[in-house]
């Protein structure tokens, strides 16, 4: 039986767990994964997994979707998982993740849990965040 993660106001652990194993079995699947973060977006009052690749870069979001959604029924099988709807996936050098980027940096390897909430960044106001890579 699957079960989904329902995404909503709060970060829950299933929630936190989920995005680190798919940050990593991207990793495994050969994409490579240079930031990727859950983000409140207060005006949906809900969190998105957000991951920048360079194979975005090359490949376009298509193609990249297509692999995240493979690995995201694999996982699904096993224990909960996301749904590719809760998945934004960035070009490397969008806007967010360079913002982000001005404030953190991680090892380029392995995932972390930073977390960065109600703070200002040149301007703009990150409401919550947590970020597992940021290179």
């Amino acid at each position: 039986m699957a079960y989904v993660i329902m995404v909503g106001d709060n970060l829950s652990e299933d929630m936190i767990k989920a995005g680190e194993e798919l940050t990593r079995e991207l990793e495994n699947a050969g994409i490579s994964v240079k930031a990727s973060f859950w983000f409140f977006l207060p005006e949906l009052s809900r969190w998105r997994l957000m991951i920048a690749s360079p194979e975005v870069d090359k490949l376009g979001h298509r193609s990249v979707y297509g692999k995240a959604e493979r690995i995201l029924e694999r996982l699904s099988l096993e224990k909960p998982s996301l749904t590719l709807n809760d998945v934004t996936l960035l070009e490397t050098k969008d806007q967010l993740v360079a913002l982000l980027r001005k404030v953190v940096k991680t090892d380029k390897r392995e995932t972390s849990r930073i977390r960065i909430t109600g703070n200002a960044i040149k301007g703009r106001f990150i409401n919550d965040a947590l970020i597992y890579r940021l290179v």
